[in-house]
């Protein structure tokens, strides 16, 4: 089944439920299912209001007719959000939560790589969900899929999506806000404290996660910047 999610505390009794609770993963099912159903109908309304032939469009409504996991899709001006999921984070012992960077969009995030650049070990803005997706399959190869999930997170708007917003690169503004994002979505998913939690910024979004790491607890114990800008 799907991996589970909780997206907002909830509480029984006035007592608040704890992991090991059966009533907290049927509650965290229910609660991920719901928001795998709102990023898809979320998805085929902004396919819908596309020109009929417009080829982003028609991959909204192959992502929301497929058997992928959504965490989010939000359509924004400078950016659509979108939070994928490989794996299950119930029971899983090493969770990973990747952070793509400049220019990576919704468009180009399940593009392949040219297989010139296509080697191990190497990160591309305009292939995020692929990278993440590899990195699964690598950690389930290595660990074993049912203990391993990776989250490709692009909650946040980087800079190089749209035109007039590549010189924000040089600033902070997008990844400030876009670390408020993502210790929001951290604390709302509420993994396990027995959990490997691994977060890990590429480009821009290193220097997002950079701000999330220095202002709070992420839970992470390890975090992991490639690229970095400067």
């Amino acid at each position: 089944g799907p991996g589970r999610f909780l997206v907002e505390p909830i509480w029984v009794s006035g007592d608040e439920l704890q992991a090991g609770d059966p009533l907290f993963h049927l509650v965290t099912a229910k609660r991920f299912a719901d928001a795998d159903h709102a990023a898809r109908r979320a998805m085929q309304a902004h396919a819908a209001s596309l020109p009929e032939d417009d080829a982003y469009g028609r991959e909204l409504h192959e992502m929301a007719a497929s058997q992928r996991h959504f965490l989010r899709f939000a359509p924004d001006g400078e950016g659509d959000r979108l939070v994928e999921v490989f794996g299950e984070i119930e029971g899983a012992a090493h969770v990973a939560v990747t952070i793509p960077g400049f220019s990576s969009s919704v468009e180009k995030g399940h593009e392949l790589p040219p297989a010139a650049i296509a080697t191990p070990g190497r990160l591309h803005s305009n292939s995020w969900v692929w990278d993440a997706e590899r990195l699964w399959a690598r950690s389930a190869a290595d660990y074993g899929a049912e203990t391993t999930t990776v989250i490709a997170y692009l909650g946040y708007a980087p800079p190089g999506t749209r035109p007039g917003n590549w010189a924000d690169v040089t600033v902070t503004a997008r990844a400030e806000l876009g670390a408020s994002e993502l210790l929001r979505d951290l604390r709302a998913w509420s993994i396990d404290d027995r959990t490997h939690l691994t977060t890990i910024g590429h480009s821009y979004g290193s220097t997002m996660l950079g701000i999330a790491t220095a202002s709070a607890d992420t839970g992470a114990a390890d975090v992991a910047f490639i690229g970095s800008p400067g």
